[in-house]
């Protein structure tokens, strides 16, 4: 498959580079290898097509086992990425009890401070894509909804899944939660580019 990933790659990284981050994901989860070999290449030319790192370290994407099939899973590393190709900045954050915020999502404005060091039960996330010829484009997620994309999740299920490791994993999921959320309202384009 290396010269089809090196003409889907277009210079966005060397086919070396994607091909090592594709073994590390099976070196990483195992299971990867029991799954369909197509869906496993697949997935492996979606991250090609989209120039997404897939090795389970920088975050961008994810190559994951369900029901013996592979899928590509992008992280917020990855929107990150793919807008940053595109001009746009992502920024966002979770809100905790206690913090200072406020929003408007027709304006595209948010107005977050958080309290330091608290320790307070999330209440919502959010996200904003700025660029310097667009409006902002904003999301925001309360805990009811984010509890909801949780319950959806497969992957949640998992004892050791991100979702249920409260102090970093939970926290980590609403951001990219409310990323992919957001990534919903961008000009398709965004997507295009960066492919």
């Amino acid at each position: 498959l290396a010269p089809r990933f090196t003409e889907a790659l277009a210079g966005t990284m060397p086919v070396e580079r994607l091909t090592r981050t594709i073994v590390i994901s099976c070196e990483r989860l195992p299971k990867l290898l029991e799954c369909d070999r197509q869906s496993l290449f697949n997935a492996a030319m979606s991250a090609a097509c989209l120039g997404l790192e897939v090795d389970g370290v920088t975050g961008q994407a994810f190559l994951i086992p369900f029901k013996e099939k592979a899928q590509l899973v992008i992280g917020y590393k990855g929107y990150n990425t793919l807008a940053a190709r595109s001009g746009i900045t992502i920024t966002g954050s979770i809100v905790r009890d206690g913090d200072e915020f406020d929003f408007d999502l027709a304006e595209g404005w948010v107005k977050h401070k958080p309290k330091l060091d608290s320790k307070g039960r999330i209440i919502a996330a959010w996200a904003k894509a700025g660029h310097n010829s667009r409006p902002p484009v904003l999301a925001v997620m309360g805990i009811g909804e984010l509890m909801e994309v949780k319950e959806k999740s497969p992957g949640a299920k998992r004892r050791e899944s991100p979702w249920n490791d409260l102090t970093i994993g939970f926290p980590a999921m609403c951001e990219k939660t409310v990323k992919r959320r957001l990534a919903r309202s961008l000009p398709l384009n965004v997507m295009q580019l960066a492919a």
